[in-house]
């Protein structure tokens, strides 16, 4: 007994000292595996009704799929019998200028969370006081958040991409601070390191697999269903529900003309990355007389064709008393952007509605209300 508080106290110096880690001869003691919460208290927003989307996009992620085609960290050096790059675990990672360059404690505890065996870590991090937990967890904040580091982050995304042991049965051991990371790691989202997200150990484990959507509201199982989208069946982690299909981001967002859905398949896609793709332009009627356009969304998913004009005039009808007086002017500012090349005569008026009304309440000359009342 003594002897494996002996062991388990050395290994956890060696961890913070930056030695190799399981290759000595003492062993150690049986897997805690740690405090795992049995509840959850968050509202669940499946964003399902057209007009019904939320403004906030604190949640971005960094998708998996979309960053790997932007940049890929390849890793060259030398691979050990475990298929770690053999020079991964050493102190000194790089040289500028002659000099070694030290990995600080936090990155070295990163690095080893996403290169150890699930059991040796679930151990080691037990083991870690709250500070270092805490510094380990603003670390990896601010290298999600930081542009400047994407090839630092991108590198501990690749390890884990390359494991072929991170299973449902394994992560299911994991140390519940230990899964936290590796949860934040693979979907890119800071909030899953957060006191307030409380989530069941399972529930992350399907995050991390990406059978579970990794909006913390939404949460809906990402089965794929047989109907020939190739958004669905292609972007694994993708949610049909709350993500955007151009950018892959979600926000799950409520009485905006933000978002932009499809009639047929019920997907969306922010209005900014439709515009950008050119998919929210002049098409045939489908109701009017032939020859006749009107400004239309055409779903990246399924082919099918919406129609904007109706879709913007219900959220204003529907929301736009709610708004306040800035929310209004973002709101006219979608609009004027969604009709701005419009050729009919209705879609060429509200943008210009939109145009005069977004002014007259930049220079105060008119009252959130009236403008709501002029609108349509």
């Amino acid at each position: 007994m003594h002897l494996g508080k002996f062991a388990l106290g050395l290994r956890l110096d060696q961890f913070i000292a930056g030695w190799p880690i399981g290759d000595g001869g003492v062993a150690l003691s049986n897997h805690v595996g740690g405090t795992w919460f049995d509840s959850r208290v968050v509202n669940k927003e499946t964003c399902s009704d057209r007009i019904h989307r939320t403004t906030s996009s604190d949640n971005n992620s960094i998708f998996l799929s979309d960053l790997s085609a932007r940049l890929r960290v390849v890793d060259g050096q030398s691979r050990d019998s475990r298929n770690r790059g053999s020079g991964y675990l050493k102190r000194l990672e790089k040289r500028d200028g002659g000099k070694a360059y030290e990995l600080s404690r936090q990155q070295k505890i990163l690095r080893r969370i996403v290169s150890e065996p699930i059991p040796l870590m679930a151990q080691i991090v037990q083991q870690l006081d709250d500070e270092t937990v805490e510094s380990a967890k603003e670390y990896l904040r601010n290298l999600i958040a930081m542009p400047e580091r994407i090839y630092e982050f991108v590198s501990l995304q690749n390890r884990l991409d390359e494991r072929s042991d991170l299973t449902n049965q394994t992560l299911l051991n994991c140390h519940k601070i230990q899964l936290e990371f590796l949860v934040a790691i693979r979907t890119g989202l800071g909030s899953f390191l957060s006191e307030n997200t409380r989530l069941l150990t399972s529930e992350l484990v399907e995050i991390f697999l990406l059978e579970k959507c990794r909006n913390i509201n939404c949460r809906r199982f990402l089965l794929v269903e047989d109907h020939g989208c190739k958004i669905c069946s292609t972007k694994k982690g993708f949610c049909s529900e709350c993500m955007c299909l151009v950018c892959l981001h979600f926000d799950c967002a409520n009485n905006t003309c933000s978002w932009v859905g499809c009639d047929a398949c019920l997907h969306w896609c922010h209005a900014v990355c439709g515009i950008r793709r050119n998919l929210i332009k002049p098409g045939p009627s489908l109701k009017g007389p032939s020859r006749t356009t009107k400004m239309q969304f055409y779903c990246l998913g399924c082919g099918h064709a919406s129609e904007m004009f109706g879709f913007v005039k219900d959220v204003f009808m529907s929301c736009a008393k709610e708004w306040g007086e800035e929310t209004l002017m973002k709101e006219l500012d979608y609009v004027r952007k969604i009709f701005q090349g419009s050729e009919d005569f209705k879609g060429k008026e509200l943008h210009v509605k939109a145009d005069v009304l977004h002014t007259k309440l930049v220079t105060k000359m008119i009252s959130p209300s009236d403008a709501c009342d002029f609108i349509f």
